[in-house]
């Protein structure tokens, strides 16, 4: 829990929180906030008026995507790179690529057209053709992830038969069907049923490395979802989404051959996020 003293002097861009650092000490911060525009010339210059610290983590109005996280984290390493807008073409077309850079850093991001995933009379995969495009919100909503609809129907959650002695409780955001990474996106199939690909979209939002393709669209059990693509945006990522909630001691079942974690190979991740947490890796059986 953190403490946060009010705003100095009523002002709502500083704050003094104290907290802990991951080693237990005990430390205090300062948080200020700065707005600034960026013109058209890619110069930074002080707004007119300053944004206040974000204190309550905010999200749209179907309750689904964080719109805004809290400013006020009393310990934080590195620098979080948010961008809420949309991806433009000048023109409808099938596939076009953007990306955003800060420093050495940056992302690419491939967009495409709405297209869908189809089951072939030879029981194999084919998605449609793109259509064309001339924006896309660089939301999760339109990357990888979601909830395999279908087999959770088909074959319920292990939660089922504790929602009946809990009725005032959801307990439906624990479902093993919901894709730990995104919760929020499109294009997650667990288990392929009769039912899976009615009305099936596909991601929008790609990592123009890592494509999507029918041979790796099917999970084929809940632990299995840490060989599933990694979604791509550039929102605010939901605390509750792996690998943030690996950070607070949540983890979600995985199977130990899935390792080592596509987060960790590439950098995105501390090479030692699964440590503190060995046990929650458990084996699949069948």
């Amino acid at each position: 829990m953190n403490d946060a003293a009010p705003p100095p002097d009523g002002d709502p861009t500083s704050r003094q929180l104290s907290g802990y650092a991951p080693d237990g000490s005990p430390v205090l911060s300062v948080i200020t906030k700065r707005t600034y525009t960026l013109n058209f010339n890619g110069r930074l210059t002080k707004a007119p008026q300053e944004l206040p610290l974000v204190v309550e983590p905010v999200v749209d109005d179907d309750g689904a995507e964080l719109i805004e996280d809290s400013d006020l984290y009393p310990w934080k390493p590195f620098t979080d790179v948010v961008l809420r807008g949309h991806a433009y073409s000048d023109r409808p077309v099938f596939e076009y690529q953007v990306g955003i850079g800060v420093g050495d850093g940056g992302k690419m991001l491939a967009v495409r057209g709405p297209r869908r995933c189809q089951r072939l009379a030879n029981r194999g995969l084919k998605f449609t053709s793109v259509e064309p495009v001339d924006k896309v919100a660089l939301s999760y909503k339109n990357a990888f992830g979601g909830r395999d609809k279908a087999a959770e129907a088909q074959h319920g959650t292990h939660l089922d038969e504790l929602a009946k002695y809990m009725p005032s409780v959801d307990l439906s955001t624990a479902s093993p069907y919901i894709y730990p990474r995104n919760p929020i996106g499109v294009g997650y199939v667990v288990e392929e049923t009769a039912e899976t690909f009615d009305d099936f979209a596909l991601p929008m939002l790609e990592d123009p490395e890592h494509f999507i393709t029918p041979e790796r669209l099917i999970a084929g059990s809940p632990a299995r979802w840490a060989v599933m693509p990694l979604p791509w945006a550039t929102g605010w990522m939901d605390v509750a989404a792996f690998p943030r909630s690996a950070y607070l001691g949540a983890f979600p079942e995985m199977d130990p051959a899935t390792l080592p974690l596509a987060e960790i190979k590439r950098g995105f991740a501390a090479n030692n996020l699964l440590k503190p947490g060995v046990s929650w890796i458990s084996s699949i059986s069948g």
